[in-house]
């Protein structure tokens, strides 16, 4: 009995060393596509998510750039009124990791980024064109907070439905244009700034001033510029730039000393990630922000006149540069100024909406 003990004993010894074998010749083949696997994981970009102004980022060249500087995957958000990015800001705003937002947004926002890095992105105003280096120092901003681009507002006109004058107000040009078709755009700061010049908050204000146009609120009037309708549009000059290029020249712009402002979008770092902070600085890099003009047609922080392209463009970023010292900026309001005039510019239009088509 003992020896046929032994001997099963000793068979079952063998069985154990052989389905021990046949593990670890089955592992040692699924071991390579598992260190391939980890590897391939262990590569995987990581993700930058912006928002942004319409445009900013889509020009072909831009994404390919970003993500081979700073070795991550590029996604972003674009916006085109000031109610869309307060929807998207606060649906998703724990979800992005940079934000490109109107200056007169800020105050709406500023406690939702105040303080999110520790990077100083502001340390690029030094180079700033000395007239916006400054009027960047007197908002003092924090450190993780830039400028993006610049703009000037600005009168695009149709020579052949308008005639728009220097001393023209806004009430004559309303006037000559008739019942042709107008876009103004869809911002209740920019509509303080025209319509409520005595903070009366008028609900009639737009129906009065509107006369027998057929006006459109709108950021994006490309559609509305390319009819033979089309008498005028307020704007920044940036978009109003991209709308006469587009038109072959064919359209005017003139810049109204009394509807005249400048203004800037401002740009924030979220969070101190290092892939998050490489884009930020490459955003707001002089190279950068050069070469977008070319796209953009919006102005750079740093005074940096194109070399060669639109010389309406060039024309225009000159007068801007000479009007700087004189100019006045755009209110920056407090978030509940900001609720107040939002309430009365959504009144308005309600109140023009059998008129306004846009």
């Amino acid at each position: 009995m003992t020896r046929s003990y032994e001997k099963k004993g000793r068979l079952r010894k063998d069985c154990w060393a052989i389905l021990l074998t046949c593990l670890l010749i089955t592992f040692s083949c699924l071991t390579p596509s598992f260190a391939a696997n980890t590897k391939t994981a262990s590569i995987a970009l990581p993700s930058v998510n912006v928002l942004t102004w319409w445009g900013y980022l889509s020009p072909p060249w831009v994404k390919p750039l970003v993500e081979q500087t700073c070795h991550v995957k590029l996604s972003y958000d674009e916006y085109s009124t000031a109610d869309e990015f307060l929807r998207r800001w606060e649906d998703y705003k724990d979800s992005y990791d940079i934000v490109i937002f109107d200056d007169v947004m800020y105050g709406v926002i500023k406690g939702d980024i105040s303080g999110k890095s520790t990077h100083d992105l502001s340390s690029q105003a030094k180079h700033y064109y000395p007239a916006i280096r400054a009027h960047f120092y007197q908002q003092h901003y924090p450190n993780n907070i830039a400028y993006f681009y610049q703009a000037i507002s600005s009168f695009l006109w149709n020579p052949d439905n308008i005639q728009i004058e220097p001393s023209d107000n806004l009430y004559q040009i309303f006037r000559k244009a008739g019942a042709h078709t107008a876009a103004i755009a869809d911002d209740p700061i920019v509509a303080s700034f025209l319509f409520n010049p005595y903070a009366d908050y008028d609900p009639l204000a737009l129906i009065k001033m509107k006369q027998r146009v057929r006006l459109y609120v709108t950021s994006d009037y490309t559609n509305i510029a390319s009819t033979k309708d089309f008498s005028f549009a307020y704007s920044d000059a940036g978009t109003a730039l991209q709308m006469q290029a587009l038109h072959h020249n064919k359209l005017k712009i003139s810049i109204l000393p009394q509807y005249t402002f400048a203004s800037t979008d401002l740009i924030a770092q979220l969070n101190d990630n290092s892939t998050t902070t490489c884009v930020a600085d490459l955003l707001t890099s002089r190279s950068f922000l050069y070469k977008l003009m070319y796209d953009s047609y919006y102005f750079s922080p740093y005074g940096d006149l194109p070399k060669m392209g639109n010389s309406n463009y060039l024309d225009l970023y000159q007068q801007y540069l000479s009007l700087l010292p004189t100019i006045q900026w755009i209110y920056i309001p407090t978030i509940s100024e900001f609720e107040v005039t939002n309430r009365w510019w959504q009144l308005m239009k309600l109140s023009a909406s059998e008129q306004i088509l846009g």
